[in-house]
């Protein structure tokens, strides 16, 4: 068990990794002019590849019963980054605001509940009140993204970019530090 932990610890830097390059691509697809819509559903369909694909290797490789939620996850991602592949372009172009006011919402609720789980095992002062600050600024910007639709869409992307790269920071720090007190 203590080698799945450390394994999970892993996993999340590469996720982390994984979330800053998607934040840099974006921002630099945009600020170049590039095909903004089809760079977004090519890099979410890379990170659901590679997080589904990661998330099954894990659960096969390391857990011990017939069923496990990671094989139903790692499936469902999997299957999400091909529509993303196949419908990704028109999916983003088509829902731009919905889509990103809705996934910015939906981070902002994952990053609020990591905050208050944080809290409650009463981890680093830093890493509770980056995740709070980081849930309350996708929360509003989503918000935003829904009242403000076609003045927001081109932030959006740096904004977007940017959430990703400040979120797989703090991910990947956060565990790196897990790693580093487990050596000590």
């Amino acid at each position: 068990m203590k080698d799945l932990n450390m394994r999970n610890k892993w996993l999340q830097i590469v996720v982390g990794a994984l979330l800053v390059i998607t934040g840099i691509v974006i921002i630099v697809v945009q600020a170049t002019g590039g095909n903004i819509n089809q760079a977004i559903s090519i890099m979410i369909a890379a990170l659901l590849f590679i997080i589904g694909g990661l998330i099954l290797i894990f659960a096969l490789l390391f857990v011990r019963s017939y069923f496990s939620p990671s094989y139903v996850y790692g499936s469902l991602l999997v299957a999400l980054g091909v529509i993303f592949i196949v419908a990704g372009d028109t999916i983003i172009q088509r829902g731009i605001p919905a889509f990103l006011g809705t996934l910015l919402i939906a981070v902002g609720v994952v990053g609020l509940v990591k905050a208050i789980l944080l809290c409650v095992y009463k981890a680093q002062v830093l890493f509770i009140v980056l995740f709070f600050v980081f849930a309350a600024a996708a929360i509003v910007l989503g918000i935003l993204t829904f009242v403000y639709e076609n003045e927001m869409v081109n932030a959006l992307y740096y904004i977007l970019g940017a959430l990703f790269i400040v979120y797989g920071i703090v991910q990947a720090v956060y565990a790196a530090i897990k790693i580093n007190k487990r050596k000590r």
